[in-house]
């Protein structure tokens, strides 16, 4: 069983040896954002997790992360995490990275065992699978969620092998299929269809994967030879009916049974004294106790391991009827883990190891002190919901359930919080949400929580995300910038100009910088220059597109118009930023403010280009109302150039601007 810190370290050690990692895949019963963006992620992402900090940091991680199974880079991985719809820890924290995470609702899983009732039980199991480039696969399994106390604090179970028999990786791929069975566009995964009809070699394999998908239980694995043997088992939780349990596991064949409690952090078994002296009385019944050292006592020992002289089994499951998969009531858990075949050598080391000794005067948790730990586990929420963003298409959707199937558990005048937008009438979600004008919320800021009329939290969680490539991550500080961007027509290759879109001040302030000012304030020839090459090179990247099919052409004109750092629609709204600025004090241009009409001409123009070649109307850009020239001209000027002339003059200036 590993300490938590050496669990972690465990994890990258494993994760060092695999290479390149292609994909990773987490199942988990709680679940903490933070925990998992800032070191698992980081672990995946080859990243010391104490370089991770500020938002940048987080954003160069999700520039690593896939989506979609669409893959730009040979250094993108796909990272998806699957955990229970009551027990994420949504606390209403940031969401920092693009991960995708699916909260699962057990009534809505397909290919569960049959035979066993899971309607009001909980999505359990702890596994990860992962693959890499080179083409392998690997499986890690054990008792720790993916929350800090289960990495960092916890004692755990933890196992990690490669997959290198095809019959052990159908069983994964029966278990991930369910897992599933209700994210459609998942169905017909590549490394679902991998794990279910590849091949991965007959080397003989130790070990066995076992879900509750599987057509067998974990009890049936572990007696599987007729003969009596005993049983150890080291389990933090108990069924209240543990003796009834006992008797059960007697007459199946477990002679003699060892059970090793695990103690709360005020020492205490999570046991009433009434069933222990009820279990204590069943012959060939033995609680034990871990010798463990000074430093491990406070330790929460959350590993949950099951032992017998011919295997071993290390996963999720509990000493409980519903970790078991035997209750008769509707509340059974879904599990996963791994059973190992032993030598006789092998089961006598292990017991030689595991020091431990008889449990003396227990100290036991009340009934109420468990109902209240019980209580806290997990929201009363009575429905999951998947929403979504699409980048490309600026909008965000309900993919689950159905809306009609939304309604008959809430109703259409509760209501949801969405990030930027507030709070709607539940009734938005019977259609696309548009989310143009407030998309840069959504760079951040993922959280989203629905409630009733009463306020009583109905359910809360995080959007996912579609269409990363059409996510725009980055932008200029300021205008100055931008044009320097785009002399070489291309911008996006400035990394050393860029900053988070989402980190810009709505209002200028700071970022109105210096160079802007002298650039509005005097006729200074080079910003000029720079100008006119910047808006040359927007002009050339936009004519280039028509050398494009079709579909790429959009692609392409997309990413111009607002996805790329120094887009059309960031110079768009530098501009009206500027024109703001200019029209709360004129005075602060006090010899021209001509180049700013210039810019928003010339700016124009370039959006009318882009706009006739655009074919999607929602991806067309509003021309921006420009100064009149009349008023920003100095009265030395407008007599220089003749007030009956002005219209004529406009006219010759605005068509040598024309693209």
């Amino acid at each position: 069983m590993e300490g938590g810190v050496k669990l972690y370290k465990h994890f990258t050690e494993e994760i060092s040896k695999m290479g390149r990692i292609k994909r990773a895949w987490f199942t988990t019963f709680n679940f903490d954002i933070s925990f998992f963006e800032k070191y698992i992620l980081a672990a995946l992402t080859g990243v010391n997790y104490a370089d991770i900090k500020t938002p940048l940091d987080y954003e160069s991680i999700s520039s690593q992360l896939a989506n979609d199974n669409q893959f730009t880079n040979a250094n993108e991985i796909e990272v998806k995490v699957f955990c229970d719809f009551c027990a994420e820890q949504t606390t209403g924290r940031v969401k920092q990275t693009v991960v995708q995470v699916y909260k699962l609702d057990l009534n809505n899983l397909r290919g569960l065992n049959p035979n066993v009732k899971f309607d009001q039980g909980v999505f359990h199991p702890k596994v990860v699978l992962i693959e890499s480039y080179r083409g392998e696969y690997w499986l890690l399994t054990g008792s720790a969620n993916l929350t800090f106390g289960g990495w960092a604090s916890n004692r755990e179970s933890f196992f990690c092998e490669k997959i290198t028999n095809t019959e052990v990786a159908r069983e994964i791929g029966l278990f991930f299929s369910g897992v599933t069975s209700n994210i459609k566009e998942l169905n017909s995964h590549p490394l679902l269809t991998k794990l279910n009809t590849g091949k991965f070699g007959n080397e003989p394999s130790k070990w066995s994967f076992l879900s509750s998908f599987s057509s067998t239980s974990l009890l049936n694995q572990l007696i599987k030879k007729t003969e009596n043997k005993p049983l150890t088992v080291w389990s933090p939780y108990f069924s209240n009916d543990l003796s009834h349990i006992l008797q059960e596991l007697q007459e199946k064949g477990f002679d003699a049974i060892h059970i090793v409690p695990a103690k709360t952090t005020n020492q205490k078994i999570r046991i009433t004294a009434e069933s222990f002296s009820a279990c204590s009385n069943i012959k060939s019944v033995r609680f034990l106790q871990e010798r463990l050292p000074a430093s491990l006592m406070d330790s929460f020992v959350h590993a949950k391991v099951w032992l017998t002289p011919n295997s071993i089994s290390i996963g999720s499951w509990n000493l409980t009827r519903s970790g078991m998969n035997i209750s008769v009531s509707n509340n059974n858990n879904v599990e996963a883990g791994v059973i190992l075949r032993l030598t006789t050598k092998e089961y006598n080391e292990i017991i030689a190891g595991s020091l431990t000794g008889p449990l003396r005067n227990p100290l036991h948790a009340t009934k109420e002190e468990l109902e209240e730990e019980k209580e806290g586990l997990l929201d009363k929420f009575t429905i999951a919901v998947d929403l979504q963003i699409d980048w490309d298409k600026l909008e965000i959707q309900l993919l689950y359930p159905r809306y009609q199937q939304l309604i008959k558990s809430i109703s259409h005048d509760d209501y949801i919080t969405l990030p930027g937008i507030g709070k709607l009438k539940v009734a938005r979600l019977s259609s696309t949400i548009d989310v143009r004008n407030s998309y840069k919320t959504f760079l951040s800021d993922r959280f989203f929580e629905i409630t009733g009329k009463d306020g009583k939290i109905l359910y809360r969680g995080y959007l996912r995300e579609k269409g990363l490539a059409s996510r725009p991550v980055n932008s200029f500080k300021n205008i100055d910038d931008l044009f320097k961007g785009w002399v070489t027509e291309r911008p996006e290759d400035k990394t050393e100009w860029h900053r988070p879109l989402f980190t810009i001040e709505e209002e200028y302030g700071d970022d109105f910088s210096e160079q802007t000012r002298k650039i509005l304030l005097s006729t200074d020839q080079n910003a000029w220059f720079t100008s006119f090459q910047a808006f040359e090179g927007m002009v050339n990247r936009i004519k280039s597109t028509t050398q494009l099919p079709v579909k790429q052409r959009v692609v392409e004109l997309k990413r111009i118009g607002r996805v790329l750092p120094g887009s059309l629609v960031e110079l768009k709204n530098h501009l009206e930023e500027l024109q703001k600025v200019y029209l709360t004090d004129p005075h602060s241009f006090k010899k021209s403010p001509i180049y700013l009409w210039f810019l928003i001409e010339k700016t124009n123009q370039v959006i009318l280009f882009y706009n006739n070649l655009m074919n999607q109307p929602s991806e067309q850009i509003k021309r921006i109302k420009n100064l009149k020239i009349v008023e920003i001209l100095s009265t030395a000027d407008l007599n220089k150039i003749g007030v009956d002339k002005l219209e004529k003059w406009t006219n010759y200036v605005t068509t040598k601007l024309k693209v």
